[in-house]
């Protein structure tokens, strides 16, 4: 059913917004985060938001392990000294990474299963930095930035 229809049989047009700038300070990292979203409703971008805003103990729970796996590959295959102590546990990983920017990309396929990338500088990657990609409520993937999420959601979704 195109548009010319749908708003034919009553409904109303959607509200989209286009390019549209967001931004809040992260909670968990105690930072800002610039948000950018494009062909996305505004109820779509607040229920990203509010996910990495207020995530559950579980979600928390493997943000920490999977940037803590993170960190410790990286300083095996690289060496490098990155100032920081190598057995780190816990949250206190979150203090090393700082998120910059959210990626929403479009919700018309599944609304529902919101999706989207946090691009976030960390200590001990300044080059690559890292990523959390989010999709259907829940952390698919943490480690260096790549902005693939149609990857990381197929190795996702296999796993399923």
């Amino acid at each position: 059913m195109g548009l010319f229809d749908f708003l034919k049989k009553g409904n109303k047009k959607p509200e989209y917004r286009f390019d549209k700038e967001y931004g809040f300070v992260s909670s968990l990292f105690n930072s800002a985060v610039s948000v950018s979203a494009t062909n996305v409703s505004e109820e779509y971008i607040k229920n990203c938001i509010d996910f990495i805003q207020n995530p559950d103990d579980a979600q928390i729970d493997l943000l920490v392990k999977e940037s803590i796996r993170y960190y410790q590959e990286f300083i095996e295959i690289s060496g490098s000294d990155t100032s920081m102590p190598e057995d780190i546990e816990g949250r206190e990983i979150l203090k090393y990474i700082t998120p910059k920017v959210m990626y929403i990309g479009n919700d018309d396929e599944e609304p529902e299963k919101m999706e989207f990338i946090v691009e976030c500088d960390c200590k001990w990657e300044p080059e690559h930095g890292l990523e959390i990609i989010v999709y259907d409520k829940k952390i698919i993937h943490v480690g260096s930035y790549d902005g693939d999420i149609d990857y990381w959601k197929e190795e996702y979704l296999k796993e399923g």
